[in-house]
């Protein structure tokens, strides 16, 4: 039973449905299980799912004051909704034995003031209230209580009761709104049209009363809607009260969320990263704020702020590194595709540290993180990965293709989906075994898997995009054809492929550096088409290139590119030109691997030297 109460009161006009489910989903570790009321239930506890109790709602509130609809918890918390004639209320019963603490409930009230909906609101033992509201004489005597100082009253001829006003705490009611002797109480602008806010001052001795005076006083919590007016107003910077904020009401207060999620999105706009990671590290002590800091996180990702969504990823990927969730697995997703940058290293550090997580994600993103894992490893030249992880992408998506196309019985059940059409990875992951074949001299393997991706007739999936992927394809089919060949030794195709970058300027660095290692291998003269594509092996832009491959591919790429083309210059004795374009290919590698820009370097070093003493 519910040992302690809490009653907030309000006005008529806020108890609207969308208001009452707001006020139990953030109600602090309040699971409904139950619902109840006097008319649509007849009394009688029903199971609580938000669809039935907003029925309730809607059919009880058309009746007359009073009206009254309770919804319970797992933990023997209740939650009673009541319409009065001149105000409303939450009358919120507390079982004290559960583990969520009085101060949430209290910061939990807070809220219903910052935003200047709540009256008055008290918090009291239920004890206490049964002997304010009591006046049968016979309760007194059945459990021993004094009443020395009780005023009787005679009801009738036989029946003498307790007169009210000499209860402790004199409870009593003026319009809907209850007042008694509690241990905290709060007040609103709108209470002191029933007690003037002089006459409420000369109670100095009063615990833990609040009103709107406090904020200047220092007793109350500041709402984050008014801190930023108030540093403003005060000549400071944007966010200068936030540490001060922090310490004084997350980390020194209470942990309410209504204050910390819009502080986490506001400090993510300035760039307080230092504060985004206090106040996260501070409430992971509880994993209840696990999924409210992953939705935060998740929040600020899809906004671009990927800095600051990293810092709640990593804090709640720590908090959860034993849980064998999706919810760990999706935060080190999220880590890895941010983690990706120019530095060939860090990526690889990075696919290693996520590679044991994917298969704890929702099969949707399972087919995602594949086609991230084998970019990765496609920029790094790890085609041993690139199999594996195209294969894998292969494999799971044709399952999860014929479940959409031919099992009809999971046609109208919500799925997560991918972020392409499911072909896309099937033909993705042949797209991507050609090219390991290529790169490993199975030309007749890469053939057999273009010809697979270029015959996408039994594509069953409709719509622009999928159309917009099935013409890519159809195209990337016949381009890379002339490319297998050519790396082959088939310089027949040099014109021909030629022609084809010449029409596509996005493919031309990918196009430029096989067309170069075929020369290099089978010493092909390609002297003509090197000038015809003169500016794009000068240029070191890659803008237009990024809308179709990843910039790591691309940076890789164009490094290559410069090396095969130094290679090729050499070879062929344009000593000047070739040191040249070898010195680019080492800067390019500077920025994308060390360890090679070393190499490079040295080896570029030795050649200048070796024509400076030829002459």
């Amino acid at each position: 039973m519910p040992e302690t109460q809490l009653r907030i009161i309000f006005q008529n006009k806020y108890l609207e449905l969308g208001n009452v489910i707001d006020w139990i989903k953030r109600a602090p570790g309040f699971n409904p299980v139950k619902f109840k009321s006097d008319v649509v239930t007849k009394g009688e506890a029903l199971k609580y799912c938000k669809k039935d109790f907003s029925v309730c709602f809607i059919k009880e509130l058309r009746k007359k004051a009073p009206v009254f609809i309770t919804v319970i918890d797992s933990n023997g918390n209740q939650i009673m909704i009541n319409k009065g004639r001149d105000a409303a209320s939450l009358i919120i019963g507390l079982n004290t034995s559960s583990e969520i603490k009085l101060e949430e409930w209290v910061a939990y009230a807070d809220t219903f003031f910052e935003e200047n909906i709540g009256i008055v609101a008290c918090i009291y033992p239920e004890d206490d209230y049964f002997w304010q509201q009591n006046v049968d004489l016979g309760q007194y005597e059945k459990y021993g209580r004094a009443t020395d100082d009780l005023k009787l009253k005679e009801m009738d001829s036989v029946t003498v009761a307790i007169d009210p006003t000499s209860l402790p705490g004199h409870s009593f009611y003026v319009k809907d709104i209850w007042f008694g002797s509690t241990w905290m109480m709060w007040f609103g602008p709108d209470y002191f049209q029933f007690i003037l806010y002089e006459r409420l001052l000369e109670f100095d001795q009063a615990f833990n009363t609040r009103t709107l005076s406090n904020i200047l006083h220092g007793h109350r919590p500041i709402a984050m809607q008014q801190l930023d007016p108030i540093t403003q107003a005060m000549g400071q910077e944007e966010g200068y009260f936030y540490d001060l904020y922090i310490n004084d009401y997350i980390i020194g207060g209470s942990s309410d969320w209504r204050r910390i999620g819009p502080l986490l999105l506001r400090c993510a706009e300035l760039n307080k990263l230092d504060s985004i990671e206090r106040m996260a590290r501070h409430i992971m002590d509880n994993l209840m704020y696990a999924p409210l800091l992953f939705d935060s996180a998740e929040e600020l990702f899809i906004a671009g702020k990927k800095e600051a969504a990293a810092a709640i990823y990593e804090i709640v990927a720590e908090a959860e590194r034993y849980q064998h969730s999706e919810r760990l697995a999706l935060c080190h997703f999220r880590l890895f595709t941010i983690s990706l940058s120019d530095d060939q290293n860090q990526n690889l550090w990075a696919a290693n540290r996520f590679e044991p997580f994917v298969e704890r994600l929702h099969e949707g993103d399972q087919l995602d993180a594949l086609k991230e894992l084998a970019n990765t490893y496609r920029s790094l030249q790890r085609w041993d990965k690139v199999e594996e992880y195209a294969a894998k992408m292969g494999h799971k998506a044709r399952i999860q293709y014929d479940l959409k196309v031919r099992d009809h019985r999971r046609a109208s059940e919500p799925v997560k989906l991918p972020g392409r059409p499911l072909f896309f990875y099937i033909a993705y992951s042949n797209l991507l075994r050609g090219n390991v074949c290529d790169e490993l001299g199975d030309y007749e393997g890469a053939l057999g898997y273009i010809t697979s991706y270029a015959d996408l007739n039994w594509v069953r999936e409709q719509g622009d995009e999928v159309e917009r992927w099935k013409s890519l394809f159809m195209e990337w089919s016949k381009a890379n054809i002339l490319l297998t060949k050519l790396v082959s030794g088939d310089s027949t195709v040099i014109e021909q492929y030629s022609a084809y970058l010449n029409a596509h300027q996005e493919e031309r660095i990918t196009g430029l550096l096989y067309m170069l290692k075929a020369a290099n291998k089978y010493n092909f003269n390609i002297n003509a088409i090197l000038q015809q594509f003169k500016q794009d092996l000068e240029k070191r832009v890659i803008d237009l290139v990024q809308v179709r491959y990843s910039r790591k591919l691309v940076l890789d790429r164009q490094a290559n590119l410069l090396l095969e083309l130094a290679k090729y210059l050499l070879d062929r004795g344009e000593y000047h030109s070739g040191l040249e374009f070898l010195s680019k290919s080492v800067q390019q590698y500077q920025l994308i691997n060390d360890e090679k820009h070393k190499i490079l370097g040295v080896f570029a070093n030795i050649l200048k030297q070796s024509r400076s003493i030829t002459g």
